[in-house]
């Protein structure tokens, strides 16, 4: 499924209707930054990564990202033989293989193991190839001028939340103000979290859509 995106520059006059004096790049780095932190704690943003095949000998494999996106995490990832693939950490590998498990080799593998960001080692290393099929949680890019446009339909008075925590913690600024500040972000954090929850009990691989009120602005 490909997901609209649209440009972060179209979140500005839905953040100055709620707050006097930030303007451009200072919104758009804030929108961008709540909506990081939005798919860091809730996991709302899966997608399907592009496939990849392994290569006889090789265990590591670069995971290609959408356009504008980086990866939170991996939520499923399964092989053409028809095995789930499963995490583990070094620990975790060492105990079930001993020292040496990086050097374990079959058919198949049966566990990943993340050494760098956007990169899976495979274990053990494959001997045949195989097609492997990646389910990702993922966050805009830190560079990225496009999020997936749902923020902005779906969720738009939680990501408003975040950002305005931001910008009133922006010290030096005439809009600073900490009281407000800590006010937006617990709000905004608390709607991550009920997000989180759904995220966990839906068994889809597509995107979650979850309903919130019109965004009408903040009781003063």
């Amino acid at each position: 499924m490909t997901i609209p995106m649209k440009n972060v520059r179209e979140w500005r006059p839905h953040v100055t209707s709620e707050i006097l004096g930030p303007q451009g790049v200072v919104i758009d780095e804030a929108v961008l930054e709540a909506i990081r932190e939005f798919c860091r704690l809730s996991w709302i943003w899966r997608e399907t990564l592009a496939t990849f095949a392994t290569v006889s000998g090789t265990a590591e494999y670069i995971l290609v990202m959408p356009e504008h996106a980086s990866l939170e995490g991996v939520r499923r990832m399964r092989h053409s033989g028809g095995g789930a693939i499963l995490p583990k950490s070094d620990e975790e590998l060492e105990r079930y293989y001993g020292v040496g498990w990086e050097d374990e080799t079959a058919a198949t593998p049966e566990f990943f193991n993340r050494p760098l960001p956007g990169r899976v080692l495979l274990v053990p290393i494959p001997s045949s190839a195989v097609t492997v099929t990646v389910k990702a949680y993922l966050k805009p890019s830190q560079t990225a001028t496009e999020v997936p446009g749902f923020f902005l339909t779906d969720l738009r008075k939680s990501i408003i939340q975040g950002v305005l925590g931001l910008l009133f913690m922006q010290t030096g600024t005439p809009w600073y103000d900490p009281r407000k500040g800590q006010f937006e972000e617990r709000r905004f954090k608390e709607s991550a979290g009920k997000a989180r929850v759904v995220a966990e009990q839906d068994g889809s691989d597509e995107i979650m859509v979850i309903r919130q009120p019109r965004f009408g602005g903040l009781p003063r």
